[in-house]
């Protein structure tokens, strides 16, 4: 499990047997690992829980997790109860007040298993915010029944460094936000900076130099940095380049899909002359 932290801390993952976590289930792991601080309010930890040999996980069974900062639990923090904290409302973690977060271990075969996939969740995008909809079905499934099955896996595909590919507005605070969090020299500028090549000399000679810019508002304003990212580095969608792949798939499907039936007809048909109709084709189309 990962955690990140503005300040350094003792992490501590306790994995235990029922919701309800200390105040009446059975601890059956436990992991304590150090944050590694990358900027001047960002630490990382990994928590990683090993089990004896031939112990395990029970499949379908649903378990409870805490975690310690510097000793302090999810509970002491104030995380298990609905409130608000530094000014910001806030939901209980484990959907009811008092219990601890749980996770559901996949279960023995396939056909049980209940998968939920996303893609491409662009803050300013049309549409609600379908990680919303998953919240619910687990709050529904926080004790799985036939009615209301719980997830066990999710899976986030497609593109997910939308950090660059925002409106404005949000890039702007963002930027500010990156500032913060990694820090600045004595000087008080960004520590963080970018390698941009820049032509140098006479332009006709096509000779460029490495000049490395601080990462903030006044070097990459919005607009500027959208298009670097995308032309330089490559991260985001904004100018529709990373998706045309899936595009041009879309608009191959129909084609590929009517020749795939005709294939397997064939092979059980040889001798019949098999014509095909767009109809098949506007059906299957995007």
């Amino acid at each position: 499990m990962w955690s990140v932290l503005a300040v350094p801390a003792t992490v501590t993952l306790q994995i235990w047997r029922e919701p309800e976590g200390s105040a009446g289930g059975e601890l059956v792991g436990t992991s304590t690992s150090e944050t590694v601080r990358v900027g001047e309010r960002l630490c990382f930890a990994l928590s990683i829980v090993r089990f004896p040999e031939g112990t395990r996980l029970e499949p379908g069974r649903v378990y409870a997790y805490d975690l310690l900062f510097d000793g302090s639990s999810l509970g002491q923090l104030g995380l298990l109860r609905d409130g608000h904290i530094a000014g910001h409302r806030h939901l209980a973690l484990g959907y009811v007040d008092g219990l601890l977060p749980t996770f559901v271990v996949p279960p023995r075969t396939a056909a049980e298993l209940v998968l939920a996939h996303g893609s491409c969740r662009r803050p300013y995008a049309a549409g609600k915010d379908g990680l919303v909809a998953l919240d619910q079905i687990i709050e529904r499934g926080r004790v799985p029944s036939e009615q209301h099955r719980r997830p066990h896996m999710m899976f986030h595909t497609g593109d997910q460094v939308y950090a660059d590919d925002t409106t404005p507005e949000l890039l702007g605070w963002l930027s500010d936000a990156g500032v913060e969090l990694i820090g600045r020299n004595a000087s008080g500028h960004p520590i963080e900076r970018v390698r941009v090549d820049l032509p140098s000399g006479n332009p006709k000679d096509g000779h460029r130099a490495t000049v490395a810019f601080p990462v903030d508002k006044l070097h990459f304003p919005p607009g500027r940095r959208q298009r670097l990212l995308a032309r330089a580095a490559g991260l985001t969608s904004n100018d529709g380049v990373s998706h045309d792949w899936f595009r041009r798939i879309r608009r191959a499907l129909p084609l590929l899909v009517v020749q795939r039936d005709v294939a397997a007809a064939r092979r059980r048909e040889p001798r019949r002359r098999l014509e095909t109709t767009p109809s098949r084709a506007r059906r299957l189309g995007p």
